[in-house]
């Protein structure tokens, strides 16, 4: 999806959407967390609930990709 809208392929990506996974990227990949990494499993915990909060906010968006996704191939099939 967020290769699809930097190539312009997909416009109709909120901005609010692209904003949370971006920023949820980063603190994914980011050493410095609220909790340390390597705190075993306390230190993913905190990643996984960014990561599952921005699901949760973004899935009506992500839904709507799929479908755009699933009919530009159903196009090209015909």
């Amino acid at each position: 999806m967020l290769y699809d809208w930097a190539t312009g392929r997909y416009p109709d990506l909120p901005r609010s959407t692209l904003l949370s996974i971006a920023g949820a990227l980063v603190y994914f990949m980011m050493p410095l967390d609220a909790i340390p990494d390597p705190i075993l499993a306390l230190g993913l915990l905190d990643d996984l609930g960014v990561l599952a909060t921005v699901w949760q906010q973004c899935r009506r968006d992500i839904s709507q990709y799929e479908d755009w996704l699933a009919n530009r191939e159903a196009a090209a099939d015909e």
